[in-house]
């Protein structure tokens, strides 16, 4: 009896250990609902500005390139936000004005392959330099959900897509039921990342958990092999 009741207990510290990982990403039906508005979007701003529409594909590999404990701009990868705050929102605004969607890379044609969190949540304080308008410089924008792209550099922006009626990322994000983010841009330097239920340190809260529900049970497990 011990040694089948000591597989069982096994296999539930894999779920354990494993599970974390596994909500990090879309569930299928998310996907669905995302690919589906994205595309839609895509198709629409290829036909109004003569670009060619490629549909893009979900990759769950690409999730893990979304690493916990890291700031918006330090991952590899560009990240496209899914929801973020109202200082993000008066920056994609004054780049549309001149240059063009700063996110506008949801759009490109080269765009393939994506893969993203809902649960991964950053921040950054937008630096003091003559890119950023003098108003919006030291207040911290905020990412709740995010996206990376199939290629690491996301490369130089599409003059084709300069004048593109892209809409905002929030789009999406209220899509798939992400919260969208009160208050402004705080001023106080602070960033960082995290995840659902984490703390600043980008440890989350559900890892901790997890690793205790694990603890516990290799402690039972112990008890009932050599008691």
């Amino acid at each position: 009896m011990k040694p089948y009741l000591a597989i069982l207990l096994v296999i539930f510290l894999f779920i354990e250990t494993h599970g974390s990982r596994v909500k990090r990403g879309l569930s299928a039906d998310e996907q669905k609902k995302f690919l589906e508005e994205l595309n839609k979007d895509r198709k629409r701003v290829a036909q109004e500005e003569g670009i060619d529409y490629v549909p893009v594909k979900y990759d769950a590999s690409l999730e893990k390139e979304i690493v916990p404990g890291k700031r918006c701009f330090e991952h590899r990868q560009y990240l496209l936000p899914l929801q973020y705050n109202d200082v993000a929102e008066q920056l994609r605004k004054h780049y549309m004005a001149s240059e063009g969607d700063n996110y506008q890379y949801y759009f490109l044609k080269d765009l393939d392959r994506i893969g993203c969190s809902k649960e991964f949540k950053c921040t950054a304080v937008l630096e003091k330099h003559g890119d950023i308008p003098l108003e919006l410089q030291g207040k911290t924008i905020e990412y709740h959900g995010v996206c990376v792209q199939g290629e690491s550099d996301p490369g130089a922006k599409s003059e084709k897509l300069k004048k593109a009626k892209t809409p905002s990322p929030n789009k999406y994000g209220d899509i798939l039921g992400i919260p969208a983010i009160s208050g402004t841009g705080r001023t106080d330097g602070k960033q960082g990342s995290e995840v659902e239920g984490s703390g600043k340190d980008g440890a989350g809260g559900e890892q901790r958990s997890g690793a205790g529900s694990v603890f516990s049970l290799t402690i039972f497990l112990f008890l009932v092999l050599y008691t």
